[in-house]
């Protein structure tokens, strides 16, 4: 089975740049527009990083990618004191997560070289929400490994949940029964 991660988070906030460290050790990126996408081996298990755009007018492409994630990683910018992107964020995640499993959250505090710690505020959200929390920098790769030891850890604790079949059981019948047949 793939698990499917999905990135989110405001433009800016270095997501694409936490994944092209982890994978390629650079920070040399782009923009994403809408939607990128990278399957790798993490321990055991395969998954799919989905990269998706922060901005408002891809926002109908990039939220139909939350229907199938397993485990949503939410970026914020560390010196944004508010917690409103992320309430924002996380509003959109419950909307429009699967109904068919339980979802991971994991905040991501990104660009630590800058700021070392998050707002009380937003200290206060993530504990309000129970949600793992992990504090990255894109730039020097502080955090990164730590971020995706919680992302496989999260699938070995949940991916048995995740393999239960998500549509009910067809109601059994027996084969020796005649069946009506069509009226038409």
């Amino acid at each position: 089975m793939r698990y499917n991660v999905v990135f989110v988070g405001n433009v800016g906030v270095g997501k694409t740049s936490i994944i092209q460290k982890y994978l390629n050790n650079s920070t040399a990126v782009s923009s994403t527009l809408a939607v990128d996408f990278v399957s790798l081996e993490l321990g055991k298990f395969n998954i799919s990083l989905w990269d998706t755009c922060g901005q408002e007018r891809f926002f109908a492409i990039t939220s139909s990618y939350f229907a199938r994630a397993h485990i949503f990683i939410l970026v914020h910018d560390i010196e944004e004191p508010s917690d409103t992107c992320l309430r924002k964020w996380h509003e959109e995640i419950v909307t429009k997560c699967p109904a068919r499993h339980e979802s991971v959250v994991i905040v991501v505090s990104n660009k630590t070289d800058l700021v070392p710690f998050c707002s009380d505020a937003i200290s206060k959200w993530i504990s309000d929400h129970d949600f793992d929390h992990v504090f990255t920098c894109a730039n020097t790769g502080t955090g990164i490994d730590k971020l995706f030891q919680k992302i496989e850890d999260a699938i070995t604790v949940n991916h048995f949940d995740w393999l239960v079949p998500t549509l009910p059981a067809l109601p059994s019948c027996d084969a020796s029964a005649v069946s009506p047949g069509c009226s038409c």
